[in-house]
């Protein structure tokens, strides 16, 4: 715990210096830079606040700046790495700074692999928190997610996927730290480091053609993190898993290519290695942390390797000479191969050293972190021709190397971490203040020093895969069922923080590694109780992480039982499952009502009951019976129990004194008049038999009255009886009118005792003839009624229409009723009703006259003659032979008509068969019609149709059926059709021979006499070839 308050303080002394000067907020995930830097406004070009814009913004104006970002994924897209201005590449930071993210799992930075994503520059303060960090990359150079040259603090921080490769050029190292390479200072709290890789640089190839020998590979150091000299860290509530530290791969030898002495160069070493050498020449010394170069071809050596670098191979003879030896591997890397004839020979394989943390010289320190699943491998050796192969490099610290510095661990945890060589968790000296620290495998290669009480060696920590199991980074879990990880309790409280990695509380003895497992708990439910009625009982099975699930389907930690059951609660705590049940019951004692307060009326006995089965009942008195007698006033209570429940009542009872209601006598009244009956006693509530609720009620109808007052609840009632006496029932009539001549007889007969009529009579009938008003009063059993009707006796209206007339239908004659008084009404049996009409039609007409209600009527026959039409035809030629028809007659002819011909032959109808102008006059009496028509008849020589115009179908053997005249007609076709005035076709033929006598299609029902349409459709041929005419006309029938 002192380690850890003591961090926290420089923290908080570290964030109280930083007086925040600016204040940026990211609002778009775009990578784009600011385009004025030191303005105080983060805006790129569209105006908006990318991440890289707020950081230069910040570079440029110092101070202590603040940049908050959004949850959102920010992929870095700007390509150009080893710049330091923050325009390309990582995002490089100069002025002190803190980076806060809205919440670490949405609020991701990636830098797709194209460079790392933050430097840290010397000097600089800088603190990075609630966010995650994916997928950084760096070649040769250190730090694949992070480069810390200044002081960084990391909190609720993920970093994942991210990884640093070594050079294989021989230029300078890289493959170190492929999450965080510090080299200031660097406080890590609340943070995973998963899936990181530090690959060490590969080592040259041999040249061709004469069998230079492979370099050695560089090392990998600190899949998660690399620790440089002199460099301080401290690191709580982490976990660093699944990380890697890899050793470069060693060069491989080329073979002598041709015949002859040929001589080649050797490979360069990987990471910081030896120069390659050349033809002849021995292979370089390779730097720290640098394979050695590869022996040249003839018989030069290979160069040794640095600290975990491979040593080079040697060179061949190339028919030339010996073969060159090889360059041995500096600490934990691979010796070279043996040259041999005429092929080069491979390099030695780096050195991957601390899978979790490499420490080189400087200090780190770790409290209740957790070390799972990171690996130390290393690097293959290259192969050679027909000469040996570089020897592979060694892995060691799977968990953590530390070469020369002090790394302090306490109350933490090492587990499945593992190395190619020895050391798969721990290698050098591991220090600590407090011991209690979990390691899985230990073995020679790494040493606890310092405090070793508590420390489990050697002991499987039982530990779950990395996952979310809450908080905002994800952690390992331990087993906390059977078998119990033995990391559980073992911790020392002295040294661990209150909360552990994912904020939850470290509840009795802390928990060794990051995450605190709640421990089981032995019992969560009372005992078995007994409940008494209206009581309810509160089942509180709260444990921290607890999921809960009770044998009614609720998943709450609480439970409010108010029903008997047995309870049963599952309590799921880290993965393992714990079960209490409890049985309530309720007792049988019901609640006891003796129910409400009661006013006891005179002669009123209650009884008290409290109705529950109990083992005793205690009344107020001090009786112990079941019932309880009540006839006077007073306070009454119970108390009954049953086993160690307990229920009483009390009630209270009020007596009532005797009342009269005091409605008086019995009473007689004449229908329509009124009594009103009423009590001057003063009561709670009134009832009337007749449903009202006053004291008092007014009413005129016969019947029994019963008031009933109620008076502390007592009901005291009376009733008085009252006879309503109908009045003679009659009616006189609505008034009304007579006509003259007319009598009303007025008659109330038998309906009552006596009358008196408007004049004194008192007859029981009265004859009205004169108009007045009449009223007359009848008396029975003592109660009278009076009516009255007014009598008007008025003229009838007499008039006269005068004799039967005949008028033209052109005249505007004019019919009208004589010595009609103006005062009355007319009304025609045409609708009219004006005094004078003009007839339109023949017929009788009648008029009625009204005036007050009387009437007279009378009638007149008009007959109107109409207009008629006359029409004889054209002017037509006839063949010889042909007689042709003229009808000078009017199907409204019913009126006489006188008809003149010139040639004084005076027929309405004429059958004519010669040549001659026939002129006809028809004389009406209300008008005259002329017409004449041509007729010509010859001897024809080609092809006539004569349709006639009239025909009269009245069975008397002149003209009594229609038929088509030809002459001279060889028809080929022939269709002829009549139709009536619809349309529809009444006869039709097909051969000039046919006629029509009126029917109807030739059958039994006969047309009306009228004016019907025809059409006639032919071919004929004669000698000037085939000709076809279709024609139309009209037909008159007369009968």
């Amino acid at each position: 715990m002192g380690l850890l308050k003591h961090t926290l303080l420089f923290v908080a002394l570290l964030f109280g210096t930083l007086n925040s000067k600016g204040q940026f907020t990211v609002d778009t995930s775009s990578d784009s830079i600011d385009i004025s830097p030191g303005d105080g406004i983060c805006a790129d070009s569209n105006g908006e606040c990318s991440l890289r814009a707020a950081i230069m913004e910040s570079n440029a104006i110092a101070g202590a700046n603040d940049i908050f970002i959004p949850n959102n994924e920010y992929l870095i897209t700007l390509n150009g790495s080893s710049e330091n201005g923050c325009v390309s590449g990582d995002l490089d930071i100069t002025s002190d700074l803190v980076i806060q993210g809205e919440s670490t799992r949405e609020t991701i930075i990636n830098a797709d692999s194209l460079d790392r994503v933050f430097h840290i520059f010397p000097g600089i303060i800088v603190t990075i928190e609630h966010l995650e960090i994916h997928q950084g990359f760096v070649f040769a150079e250190n730090g694949g997610a992070i480069l810390n040259q200044g002081d960084l603090t990391l909190f609720e921080v993920g970093i994942r996927n991210s990884m640093t490769e070594g050079d294989s050029q021989g230029a300078q190292s890289g493959g170190m730290g492929g999450a965080i390479a510090n080299e200031g200072i660097v406080t890590i709290e609340n943070t995973t480091i998963n899936d990181c890789i530090a690959l060490g640089g590969k080592g040259g190839n041999g040249i061709a053609p004469g069998g230079g020998s492979g370099g050695g590979g560089g090392p990998g150091f600190g899949g998660a993190i690399y620790n440089a000299t002199d460099a301080v860290g401290v690191m709580v509530n982490s976990t660093i898993s699944g990380n890697s530290a890899i050793g470069g791969r060693g060069g491989s030898g080329t073979h002598h290519q041709g015949s002859g002495v040929t001589s080649s160069p050797g490979g360069v070493g990987g990471g910081n290695g030896g120069s390659a050498g050349g033809q002849n020449g021995n292979g370089g010394v390779g730097n720290w942390a640098g394979g050695g170069g590869g022996g040249g071809s003839l018989s030069g050596a290979g160069g040794d390797g640095g600290f975990g670098g491979g040593g080079g191979g040697g060179g061949a003879n190339s028919w030339g000479g010996n073969s060159g030896p090889s360059g041995d591997g500096g600490s934990y890397g691979g010796n070279g191969g043996q040259g041999c004839c005429s092929g080069g020979s491979g390099g030695g394989g780096g050195a991957g050293l601390g899978g979790g943390l490499f420490s080189n010289s400087g200090d780190f320190s770790i409290t209740n972190c957790t070390f799972a699943f990171n690996e130390a491998l290393g690097g293959n050796g290259g192969g050679g021709w027909f000469s040996g192969g570089g020897a592979s490099g060694s892995g060691s610290g799977g968990a953590i190397f530390n070469l020369d510095g002090t790394v302090i661990l306490n109350n933490c945890l090492s587990a499945e971490n593992i190395s190619s060589d020895s050391g798969g968790h721990l290698a050098g000296d591991i220090g600590s203040t407090g011991g209690h620290n979990l390691v899985q495998t230990s073995d020679a290669e790494g040493t606890f020093t310092g405090v070793t009480t508590g420390n489990l060696l050697d002991l499987n920590p039982l530990i779950f895969p990395l996952t979310n199991n809450g908080g905002n980074t994800d952690t390992h879990q331990v087993e906390s069922c059977d078998p119990i990880s033995p990391a559980i309790n073992a911790g020392n409280d002295d040294l661990a923080s209150n909360l552990d990695q994912i904020g939850q509380v470290r509840s009795g003895i802390s928990d060794i590694g990051a995450l605190e497992v709640l421990a089981p708990i032995a019992s969560l439910l009372p005992m078995d109780t007994v409940l008494c009625t209206g009581q309810s009982l509160l089942l509180d099975a709260t444990v921290q992480d607890g999921i809960y699930n009770w044998s009614n389907g609720s998943t709450d930690p609480t439970l409010l039982v108010e029903s008997e059951d047995t309870y049963t609660i599952t309590i799921s705590i880290n993965g393992c499952d714990f079960t209490d049940d409890i049985v309530v019951e309720y007792s049988p004692l019901e609640s006891v009502d003796l129910g409400p307060d009661q006013t006891l009326c005179p002669d009123d006995i209650l009884t008290l009951e409290p109705n529950v089965l109990a083992d005793s009942y205690l009344w107020n008195n001090g009786l112990t019976s079941t019932t309880f007698p009540v006839e006077t006033s007073g306070t009454y209570s119970v108390i009954v129990t049953l086993g160690n429940c307990s229920t009483a009542d009390t009630i209270v009872i009020d007596n009532v004194s005797p009342v009269v209601i005091g409605l008086g006598p019995d009473l007689s009244i004449c229908e329509g008049e009124q009594v009103i009956f009423n009590t001057n006693v003063i009561a709670d509530q009134f009832i009337w038999s007749s449903g009202e609720v006053t004291p008092f009620i007014t009413t005129n109808a016969s019947g029994i009255y019963q008031l009933t007052a109620e008076i502390n609840g007592c009901e005291f009632s009376e009733s008085v009886s009252l006879e309503v006496i109908p009045l003679p029932s009659f009616n006189l009539g609505n008034d009304t009118q007579l006509c003259q001549g007319e009598t009303l007889v007025l008659d109330v007969t038998n309906l009552g005792d006596s009358y008196t009529w408007q004049d004194g009579a008192t007859e029981s009938s009265y004859t009205v003839n004169e108009s007045g008003v009449y009223s007359v009063e009848v008396i029975q059993n003592g109660c009278s009624e009076t009516d009255e009707i007014s009598v008007a006796v008025n003229p009838i209206p007499y008039f006269d229409l005068g004799a039967d007339e005949i008028i033209c239908y052109n005249e505007n004659t004019q019919i009208q009723p004589l010595t009609l008084t103006p005062e009355a009404s007319v009304i025609w049996s045409t609708g009219e009703n004006t005094t004078a009409i003009s007839p339109t039609l023949t017929g009788t007409y009648t008029a009625t006259s009204q005036l007050n209600n009387c009437v007279f009527s009378d009638e007149i026959y008009i007959e109107i003659i109409p207009p008629f039409e006359l029409y004889l035809g054209e002017d037509i030629t006839l063949c010889a032979g042909i007689t042709y028809p003229l009808n000078a007659w009017d199907e409204s002819f019913n009126y006489p008509v006188q008809i003149n011909w010139n040639d004084q032959i005076n027929d309405s109808v004429r059958h004519v068969t010669e040549t001659g102008l026939y002129q006809v006059e028809v004389i009406s009496a209300c008008e005259s019609r002329t017409d004449e028509i041509f007729l010509e008849f010859d001897q024809c020589e080609d092809c006539r149709v004569y349709v006639p115009n009239t025909f009269t179908p009245d069975n008397d053997g002149i003209n009594d059926v229609f038929q088509v005249s030809t002459s001279k007609c060889n028809f080929n076709n022939y269709d002829f059709w009549i139709m009536d005035r619809n349309g529809d076709v009444i006869f039709t033929s097909q051969s000039p021979n046919s006629y029509w006598d009126g029917s109807f299609q030739q059958g039994t029902h006969y047309v009306e006499d009228g004016i019907y349409t025809w059409r006639l459709s032919y071919t004929f041929e004669d000698n000037k070839g085939k000709k076809g005419e279709e024609k139309f006309g009209h037909i008159l029938i007369i009968r």
